[in-house]
């Protein structure tokens, strides 16, 4: 069970007597009970999302990446000097998102000062949170849409201050909308706009950096010709720029030691699955490696990087991800990976697991509702193990575990640690299912067929949930889980 209260998780129960203490204690709040096909999970993630590029989403992919900017991207860009077109396109992105389980975004507005500052708002009026800026880039851009320096700059100061005086009495973490600046990428930037804005960054605790590093060969080459011999790491970092609130997208081709730069300064990789197999890779050259970055300490979330990638849903980028490991020479990226990525790790990537990613004490009940038995597919609630997911700790030392069941569900932390058959009983007059666990397994079975997910994003008021999801740790790492794939069972999300 999880008490809600103000929007943040004020207690998770366990056990039978910390369930009544918790339903006397908080008596007046109303109680939501899960039905036998229902399970909370926490919010998705997606750590890179370009607002305006909404419109396009799903088509022109048919150039290389310095082309594809010039001819598509930049004059769809453009379009939104027009407020009431960016309102439009910006709502829907939103509403898109949010149908689509995604509670936390990381978003790449434009030049447009007035247009950037709308989908603030439209954040904040339905709920999103979300990490957003206005685009900088003073070279290079298309026709009629480049900026100078110091407009680049006022413009970045301007939004900056509106994203924290749009929300009083909030700061820090606490905000809704995280104020962030976007230098796009190290081609339109020029090394002034660059040292101005890491300036800015070095200055104020609370600001936000996305870009695109090492992205594309086309994209490299270029960066050589402005800069011989620096890469796009180098650049940022030399600037102030690659900073603990700092997330880059693509990555592809990072090298070890910019890697190990990554993890020094604590800045986090947002993983494009789909729109680096349109626009990254090149022979001999194959996906980005989860594994390689987590072993030398970089935080990688997943994006769906719109509209380099046809779709607002996360889950597909998780599918995506899956496959293109395929191709990698290094170990293979399951779906728990990238169930995780798309949560917790993606909170990480963008520095907010401190608030969000997974249902512990003190953070914010981010959380989507998923009912298994909606939609057109079969389940057969006959062969459906109590236990979904399992979720292990990243340190090797902690045996805490965070379990998402399908039914109501009863945890027993007992010794035998082993995972049994579930039985009956009876608390406080509710007949739940009664199990234990083995904290060490690799898998728990779990069949629920070609399930179609129905889900809906929580409300942030006070309440109880009579859920079937406990945590008691901050950072987790998929573990064993179930036999039939999140990428497959999660495959539609129904408003």
């Amino acid at each position: 069970m999880i008490v809600v209260a103000d929007g943040a998780i004020v207690a998770v129960a366990t056990d039978a007597q910390q369930i009544r203490s918790l339903l006397e204690a908080h008596a007046p709040l109303e109680v939501v009970t899960l039905r036998e096909t229902e399970f909370l999970a926490p919010g998705m993630v997606d750590c890179h999302v370009h607002a305006p590029q909404y419109a396009y989403s799903g088509t022109a992919t048919d150039k290389p990446l310095m082309e594809w900017l010039q001819h598509y991207t930049f004059p769809a860009e453009k379009r939104c000097e027009d407020v009431e077109y960016a309102k439009h396109l910006y709502g829907a992105l939103v509403e898109q998102l949010l149908r689509e389980g995604t509670t936390c975004v990381a978003l790449y507005a434009t030049i447009h000062v007035p247009a950037t500052k709308a989908l603030v708002d439209i954040c904040l009026e339905k709920g999103l949170r979300a990490v957003v800026g206005n685009v900088c880039m003073d070279r290079h851009g298309g026709d009629g849409y480049e900026e100078t320096t110091e407009d680049a700059l006022e413009g970045t100061k301007a939004c900056l201050d509106y994203i924290r005086q749009a929300q009083p009495g909030a700061s820090g973490l606490a905000r809704l909308v995280q104020p962030c600046m976007i230098p796009r990428f190290i081609p339109t930037c020029s090394p002034e706009l660059l040292a101005g804005l890491g300036a800015m960054a070095q200055n104020a605790d609370d600001v936000w950096v996305q870009s695109h590093a090492s992205e594309a060969a086309d994209q490299i080459k270029f960066v050589d010709s402005l800069h011989p011999g620096q890469r796009c790491t180098d650049i940022f970092d030399s600037h102030g720029l690659l900073t603990n609130k700092c997330v880059m997208a693509h990555c592809v081709y990072l090298e070890v030691g910019e890697l190990d730069t990554f993890a020094k300064r604590g800045a986090g990789v947002a993983c494009c699955p789909l729109s680096n197999a349109h626009f990254s890779l090149s022979p001999g050259w194959h996906a980005f490696s989860f594994h390689k970055a987590h072993a030398r300490g970089v935080r990688v979330g997943l994006g769906t990087d719109i509209a380099g990638g046809y779709t607002a849903s996360i889950l597909v980028a998780c599918r995506h991800a899956v496959v293109a490991s395929k191709h990698d020479v290094d170990k293979d990226v399951d779906y728990k990976d990238a169930f995780w990525a798309a949560t917790l790790g993606g909170a990480r990537a963008l520095g907010l697991d401190a608030v969000l990613g997974n249902f512990e004490v003190g953070k914010q009940f981010d959380a989507i509702r998923v009912n298994c038995a909606a939609g057109n597919y079969d389940t057969f609630p006959s062969a459906i193990h109590p236990c979904c997911f399992v979720w292990k700790s990243t340190s090797e030392s902690s045996q805490t575990r965070f379990l998402a069941t399908t039914r109501p569900c009863w945890l027993n932390r007992g010794e035998t640690r082993t995972a049994t058959p579930p039985s009956r009983r009876r608390v406080d007059g509710v007949e739940v299912d009664a199990m234990s666990y083995d904290e060490s397994a690799a898998n728990f079975d779990f069949r629920a067929g070609a399930a179609r997910l129905d889900w809906s994003t929580t409300s942030r008021s006070s309440s109880i949930w009579a859920t079937t999801v406990t945590s008691r740790a901050s950072t987790f790492r998929a573990s064993g889980a179930a036999d039939v794939p999140l990428l497959h069972m999660f495959s539609r999300c129904i408003k």
